[in-house]
């Protein structure tokens, strides 16, 4: 059976290693202050496309892949099928939201520092890959790489309802299985390490190709309906946002 195996890795502080079905192997880990910037990127990249604002990094060839989706509290992002073309086509918050980016490096600093200060509410987790990377010199070494993030969080240490967000992959890496493992990856921790029962996640209620996908992975809707609220409104370029309230139970 073809199957993804995790276990634990020797390498510092790596939580968990994880294979995929696709055979790439990812490292678990806490996002600390060495990921900023290349997690910032990722992110950036996943929920506004190649074009967001600042963005200094050469556009990347998209690839086809297996049913990846994006989705937190507030953006999302995912694949879908255009019925001219029959082709799959990575869509993310461009047609909603202006190109300004989704978060950025100060930002991710006050998600750690916060993190710090109460580490049963708040875990923000990145995947690291081995990429074959061109150096400066034009050669080419092997080096772990941010490649996705997930984000856990909860009102309250007593809580067993648990909110998963900020989940994005890095548009060169959609086809190896990463966004699929990080949520299982969330999923095993929540349950083990926080005593949760039910993840919730909120998706944007126009899209339901993501809504399906979420649903083949054991969630389901609510039939809560949340606006979208943010004071800054110039960024929208729709304004009859809502999300749908998903959970699964663990």
């Amino acid at each position: 059976m073809d199957s993804p195996h995790a276990n634990n890795d020797n390498n510092t502080n790596v939580i968990e290693t994880i294979t995929t079905k696709k055979g790439t192997k990812i490292y678990i880990k806490t996002l600390d202050l060495v990921h900023v910037e290349r997690a910032a990127l990722v992110v950036n990249l996943a929920y506004r496309g190649p074009n967001f604002e600042g963005n200094k990094q050469p556009q990347q060839q998209q690839q086809e892949e297996d049913d990846e989706c994006l989705v937190d509290g507030a953006d999302e992002s995912s694949r879908t099928t255009t019925t001219t073309t029959k082709k799959k086509v990575w869509t993310n918050e461009e047609a909603f939201f202006s190109n300004g980016k989704r978060i950025d490096e100060d930002g991710l600093k006050k998600e750690i520092r916060w993190q710090s200060d109460n580490p049963l509410l708040k875990h923000i987790f990145v995947a690291e890959m081995m990429i074959n990377k061109q150096q400066q010199d034009g050669t080419y070494k092997e080096m772990l790489e941010v490649v996705g993030t997930i984000k856990l969080e909860r009102d309250q240490v007593k809580d067993s309802e648990g909110g998963m967000g900020l989940l994005s992959v890095d548009p060169a890496y959609q086809s190896h299985g990463i966004g699929r493992e990080l949520i299982h990856f969330v999923e095993r921790y929540s349950k083990e390490h926080w005593s949760l029962h039910k993840i919730v996640i909120y998706v944007v209620s126009l899209r339901t190709e993501l809504i399906a996908w979420y649903d083949s992975l054991g969630y389901h809707s609510t039939n809560l309906y949340v606006p979208y609220h943010n004071p800054d409104f110039s960024s929208l370029q729709r304004f009859d946002l809502q999300f749908i309230q998903m959970e699964k139970i663990l």
